[in-house]
C-alpha cells in the first residue's frame, strides 16, 4: 500500500505540473493574434484605408493587418501594418456601414471572449484544489478537482468550437473580412488552445480514476490516505 500511496502522489504531482504548463499555454493563446491567418497574394482592396491587404492575423481580442499600396510590384513598400481591437459592442449604424462585421459574428466573438475568461478563472481555481489535495488527499477533494478539470475542458471545447463556427460564418457570409481569394490557415494560438483542452480533459480523467475511497479497516496501519478518507466526527463523543 505504501507503493500505491507514493505512485498516487507522483501521479497527482505530474498531472498538476502538466496542467500548470497548459494554463500558461492558454494564456499565451489568449494574448496572441494567431488564431486564424489570412494570406492574400493578389491583395484585397479596402476602402477604409485605400490600400491592398495582403495579410491578416486574427485573435480573440483584435485583428492585425498588413497593407501595401501596389500588389503588382513585389518591391512595393509596406504602407500600413497595424492592429485594431474587435468592436464587441457596435452601434446599429456601425453594423450597417461596416462590411467586415454582422450581428451573428459579433455574437460569436462575445461568446469566445466570455468563455476564454471563464476558462482562465476555472484554471486558476482548479489548481488551488489540486495543490490542496497534496495536503488533504481525501477522495472528495480529488473528485471535486476532477469535476473542475472537466468543467475547464468543457469551456475550452466550447471556445474552440465557437471560434471554428465564427470562421466558417465569416468565410460564407462576410467576404470583406475573409476574401474569397485568400489562403486560410489556423495559427499556433488556436493549436495551443486545443492542446490545453486535451490536457485538462485527461487530468480530469486521471483525478477521477484515483479518487476511489479507501477503507481504513482494510488498509495497512501506515496508510495515511485511508485515514484521510474516513468520515470526520463532529460534536461530542
Amino acid at each position: 500500500m505504501a507503493g500505491s500511496k507514493q505512485t498516487e502522489h507522483y501521479t497527482i504531482l505530474a498531472t498538476t505540473v502538466c496542467t500548470v504548463v497548459s494554463y500558461l499555454l492558454q494564456i499565451v493563446a489568449m494574448c496572441t493574434d494567431y488564431w486564424f491567418i489570412l494570406l492574400i497574394p493578389r491583395g484585397y482592396y479596402r476602402n477604409s484605408s485605400g490600400l491592398y491587404m495582403i495579410k491578416a492575423t486574427l485573435g480573440l481580442w483584435r485583428v492585425c493587418r498588413v497593407e501595401v499600396s501596389n500588389v503588382s510590384d513585389v518591391n512595393s513598400p509596406i504602407k500600413n501594418e497595424y492592429c485594431e481591437p474587435h468592436n464587441m459592442f457596435p452601434s446599429k449604424e456601425q453594423l450597417q456601414n461596416n462590411p467586415e462585421i454582422d450581428a451573428q459574428l459579433i455574437d460569436y466573438m462575445r461568446i469566445e471572449t466570455a468563455f476564454s475568461v471563464i476558462s482562465i478563472f476555472l484554471m486558476f481555481l482548479v489548481h488551488i484544489f489540486a495543490f490542496y489535495s497534496f495536503k488533504r488527499p481525501r477522495y472528495v477533494i480529488k473528485r471535486l478537482t476532477a469535476l473542475l478539470y472537466m468543467m475547464t475542458a468543457a469551456c475550452l471545447l466550447v471556445l474552440n468550437e465557437v471560434y471554428i463556427k465564427s470562421v466558417d460564418h465569416g468565410i460564407a457570409h462576410i467576404p470583406a473580412r475573409h476574401p474569397k481569394t485568400a489562403d486560410y490557415n489556423y495559427g499556433f494560438s488556436f493549436i495551443l488552445s486545443w492542446i490545453s483542452f486535451v490536457i485538462y480533459f485527461l487530468a480530469g480523467c486521471i483525478f477521477l480514476f484515483i479518487s476511489h475511497k479507501r477503507k481504513s479497516d482494510m488498509a495497512d496501519d501506515d496508510d495515511e490516505l485511508a485515514e484521510q478518507d474516513e468520515p470526520m466526527r463532529l460534536g461530542r463523543i
